[in-house]
């Protein structure tokens, strides 16, 4: 008999909580082309698994199967989902319905297994190909309990998991199939197309200890070669699977590659949640990773036997430096431009406030220039201006006697003197006019001044170191003893405590050896003489420290 069926595998990828009942497909199995029926009874049309009457006495291999496309080993994960709605049961002469394979996942073409618990057997071996499969069965129907659950054989022991009651017949369940870690695998039945509500005893969870691989095929139909009529009557729709369960069902997006600034972080955040575990290739263990070198940087979730790797390349970026002239001094009334333009996508700041390429200085200064392109960096140049000379040198008079010199103070020019001397400074030897030409890198300038020299008297100043006060008219009175009309000062007696017991100037008279109205006792005292004589040229000024002592 030749059918025309659509029947299909897919690969979808679920959001959790948002599974749908429809599927859209990855491989196109709406036709017959590539499936193989073997025996009657199941078939396809129009996209549906149809199961009529089941397997009939000393009929065998009940079942349609076709290649998944793949192969899944025990490492991987996968999701199935389908709907199936049984519509019939029945059974012969009392005896146990034990129902048919809705799904299966195997290792083969032939069955996942057989029991021969319905004698007289057929003489068939028992089946040994791994697989896993979600069952349909009944405890003597239609009175008896119907429920679903899942198989697992591993080559060599078989695994049965609790059961999940069924809906009423003519009810669709919406039924998942999960194998989210090695050795364990899920059934989850649900009353609704968004498969949110569970029937009673979903989901059930199958640990086995061994491992099942090589599942290449998938199956629908009978399960048992044996004598007794196994009924049902139903329909199966809508089968996607997932079958690339390497992979996330979240996956792992890194951020696009980037580059870093000098100085600067970047921080990811893989984090999906407690149930993931989380590495990088620098060792850490964690969701969050704070990278501050470039390099190559992978970064994996793993939840179950599944995980999901990204890649991230983190570069260094270097921005161009902005390259501003050293330090310098200007002239007076001179401008520096400066310029640190680097395109149209550079960004500047001086700490002047000007947003500019260019900076226009005319005054003194310490000037700052940031630039971003992309990364921020900055540059400093100092600004000094010089000084404009200006006249120092004024018409004045000296002493023959004095020591006499005339000094034009800016240290950074040259000099010439009327003299012919090139020094900052002179001495005068002679009444006249001197002149000096002094010249930098910005200017020259010519100053000049009237010396006069003066023939001035002697002016001495002579201080003794002791006196013998007591009013006998002899050597009575502590002072300074000068020839000069003119002298000016202060004079300030100490005894040996630091107080003061004396305080003169040239008003007041000498000292007369008296403090508090009582003439002090022979001892040894210090002054202080600060003095100056305005008439000389140039003023004559001088501080003097000495010691003085009363003798009786």
């Amino acid at each position: 008999m030749r059918l025309n069926f659509s029947f299909l595998i897919v690969i979808v990828f679920f959001a959790p909580g948002s599974l749908l009942a429809q599927c859209d497909f990855y491989e196109d199995y709406s036709s017959s082309a590539g499936w193989t029926q073997v025996g009657s009874e199941v078939e396809i049309l129009n996209g549906k698994v149809y199961f009529l009457n089941g397997a009939k006495c000393r009929e065998f291999q009940k079942r349609l199967n076709a290649p998944l496309g793949t192969t899944l080993d025990e490492e991987y994960c996968w999701q199935v989902q389908f709907e199936f709605t049984p519509t019939a049961v029945g059974v012969k002469n009392n005896l146990p319905y034990s129902g048919h394979l809705i799904l299966g996942l195997t290792a083969g073409t032939n069955d996942i297994h057989f029991d021969c618990i319905d004698p007289p057997c057929t003489g068939h071996p028992k089946g040994y190909q791994d697989g896993i499969t979600v069952n349909y069965s009944a405890q003597n129907p239609p009175t008896g309990e119907l429920f679903f659950h899942i198989v697992v054989r591993d080559s060599g022991a078989e695994y049965q998991s609790p059961h999940i009651v069924s809906l009423p017949l003519g009810t669709t369940h919406f039924v998942k199939l999960e194998k989210s870690q090695a050795g364990k695998v899920t059934l989850s039945v649900y009353s609704n197309s968004s498969f949110t509500n569970h029937v009673t005893g979903s989901p059930v969870v199958l640990n086995y200890p061994g491992s099942v691989n090589g599942l290449s095929h998938v199956q629908h139909g009978n399960i048992i070669r044996g004598e007794l009529r196994r009924q049902l009557t139903g329909t199966l729709d809508n089968l996607c699977i997932d079958w690339l369960g390497l992979n996330l069902v979240d996956s792992l997006k890194l951020p696009n590659d980037t580059s870093l600034c000098d100085g600067k972080n970047l921080m990811i955040d893989i984090g999906m949640g407690s149930d993931y575990s989380y590495s990088w290739n620098t060792g850490i263990n964690d969701s969050i990773i704070t990278i501050n070198q470039p390099g190559t940087y992978f970064a994996t979730v793993q939840k179950g036997c599944a995980s999901s790797t990204d890649t991230i390349v983190v570069t260094q970026r270097k921005s161009d430096p902005i390259g501003l002239p050293n330090d310098t001094v200007l002239c007076p009334g001179e401008v520096l431009s400066l310029n640190i333009g680097q395109g149209s996508n550079a960004s500047y700041l001086w700490n002047t406030g000007s947003s500019d390429s260019i900076l226009t200085v005319s005054q003194p200064g310490i000037y700052i220039a940031n630039v971003g392109n992309p990364c921020s960096v900055s540059d400093t140049i100092q600004v000094l201006y010089k000084e404009p000379l200006t006249p120092q040198i004024q018409d004045t008079s000296f002493c023959l006697s004095a020591i006499k010199r005339i000094s034009y103070a800016n240290m950074n020019a040259s000099f010439l003197w009327n003299t012919g001397e090139t020094t900052n400074s002179i001495s005068p030897i002679e009444t006249g006019w001197y002149f000096v030409e002094v010249t930098n890198e910005c200017e020259t300038f010519v100053d000049s001044a009237y010396v006069e020299l003066i023939d001035c008297p002697e002016c001495h100043v002579f201080i003794p170191n002791s006196f013998t006060p007591g009013n006998d008219g002899i050597n009575d009175f502590f002072g300074p003893v000068t020839n000069c009309d003119q002298l000016k000062y202060t004079l300030k007696i100490y005894n040996r405590w630091g107080n003061l017991v004396a305080d003169l100037n040239e008003t007041t008279g000498d000292w007369d050896g008296m403090y508090e109205g009582k003439y002090l006792q022979p001892a040894v005292f210090t002054y202080q003489f600060e003095y100056i004589i305005p008439g000389m040229i140039p003023i004559k000024r001088d501080l003097i420290n000495g010691i003085v002592t009363i003798i009786r």
